[in-house]
């Protein structure tokens, strides 16, 4: 439990939206930052949830993330753009990085995403 603090310590104090999923597409961890973007008011709210079931608007990007986590989890890292509208209603230009975590004797058995390039602007766009 001590290691596992100090982990969830670290993965919070990081810059930008972090989130882990495992292969079934829920959420194992979320720091508060995507977890406040996304209606919830911190990363434990947003544990044991898909994206079919995120508050904002961003549920409605739910297949193609899947479809990205699938893709992480056979092939490895990829990077994408994404234009997003979370709970604050605005729209968001979201640089994102998806990894797969693997251990020493399972294939990759989850999906990380980190978000960085997260741009605090609005984007008045018309859709």
């Amino acid at each position: 439990m001590k290691d596992l603090t100090l982990v969830n310590s670290i993965l919070s104090s990081l810059p930008g939206l972090i989130c882990a999923k495992n292969r079934e597409h829920i959420i194992i961890y979320a720091n508060d930052t995507i977890a406040q973007l996304c209606g919830y008011s911190d990363g434990e709210k947003f544990i044991g949830l898909t994206d079919y079931d995120i508050l904002a608007d961003a549920r409605k990007h739910a297949e193609k993330f899947i479809e990205q986590d699938e893709l992480v989890m056979k092939s490895g890292p990829i990077n994408s753009i994404d234009f997003v509208r979370y709970a604050d209603e605005k729209m968001h230009i979201v640089l994102s990085q998806k990894t797969p975590l693997v251990d020493s004797v399972n294939p990759p058995f989850l999906t990380q995403f980190k978000m960085g390039g997260f741009t605090p602007y609005v984007c008045n766009l018309p859709y």
